[in-house]
């Protein structure tokens, strides 16, 4: 049993119930598996918005919000979300504080002069990055509207379950009134694109200030809602004022992220041939481009009619890159 499952059993005993019953769970969910809804006369949110990413969370439904559908059982433990239920239901509240919380922490009831802190911020007022559990979070300065190249990886390849999750975080800042912009070509080397809350590892993703109170997008392996694999397929995503955050997080193995970013003034922004997933000398054949083209040539083995061989192996050829 592990640290999630135990958080999720002991909120029960405590009278929170799981996020998927929630009286307005239907504007998050298309499909509830016919899980029992609340009604709003005997149950209360405490005036909390509904986190994908609460330890409360059973695994993948139907989300009317594509990009939370790995986030939802998510296990790395409660969420800010979570917590914070808790202590409004007990009224566990400092009378008399004397610390000033920074980034929409508040005052920690079991120490009065320090904070709990929303995910991805850390020290007594919150006015810093988290540090995380390895002592390796950044804060990456985005200096350019030209893509630069992030790559980072943490745990390691050898099949041993850790007894704790690794957790780092980056802050992406931006100069004043402009925004950040992610373009993800790398997830991880395993294929987890359908794992529920990435279970073994995975990466986190806030881009829009006013929900960095609940848990954002998560996604493992190389899931195509969010990775770009070709030029002519790029996905972007951009942040709502001058602060994006990535948390690399894993238990078991190694998690990979290679991401381009940059400023911009909005999404709609061009963009450069700097952001673009593969440069023309990126795009090569695995077979001789000799065998590639007589292939591609030959309306029974072409492109179209032996597609996954013919992609992977004839890249440049096919144009798949």
């Amino acid at each position: 049993m592990y640290y999630g499952t135990i958080s999720h059993e002991i909120l029960h005993v405590l009278g929170i119930k799981h996020q998927q019953a929630r009286y307005d769970r239907d504007d998050y969910l298309n499909d509830a598996n016919g899980i029992e809804i609340l009604d709003e006369t005997n149950s209360d949110n405490f005036g909390s918005p509904y986190d994908y990413g609460s330890v409360m969370h059973y695994g993948r439904f139907d989300t009317t919000q594509k990009l939370y559908d790995q986030t939802i059982g998510h296990r790395v433990g409660p969420s800010f979300i979570d917590i914070a239920m808790i202590n409004q239901r007990y009224k566990c509240f400092c009378k008399t504080p004397t610390v000033t919380c920074l980034n929409g922490g508040y005052p920690n009831p079991n120490d009065c002069d320090s904070c709990i802190c929303q995910h991805g911020y850390g020290s007594r007022t919150c006015g810093e990055i988290d540090p995380g559990t390895e002592d390796e979070s950044e804060v990456i300065n985005v200096e350019s509207d030209e893509c630069q190249t992030f790559e980072k990886s943490l745990g390691t390849d050898n099949n041993i379950r850790y007894n704790y999750y690794k957790k780092t975080w980056y802050h992406f800042k931006a100069p004043p009134g402009k925004k950040v912009q992610f373009i993800f070509l790398k997830g991880s080397d395993a294929d987890q694109s359908e794992s529920d809350g990435c279970d073994d590892n995975g990466i986190e993703v806030k881009i829009t200030k006013s929900k960095f109170n609940r848990t954002g997008f998560v996604f493992c392996g190389n899931n195509n809602k969010f990775i770009s694999d070709s030029n002519d397929n790029i996905k972007k995503f951009t942040s709502t004022n001058n602060l994006a955050m990535l948390q690399l997080f894993t238990r078991k193995n190694k998690i990979d992220v290679i991401v381009k970013y940059r400023f911009v003034d909005s999404e709609s922004d061009e963009v450069p041939s700097s952001c673009a997933p593969f440069n023309e000398g990126d795009c090569k054949n695995i077979d001789t481009d000799a065998k590639c083209k007589g292939w591609a040539a030959d309306p029974d083995e072409n492109c179209e009619a032996d597609p996954d061989y013919m992609s992977e192996n004839c890249a440049k050829t096919c144009g798949t890159c």
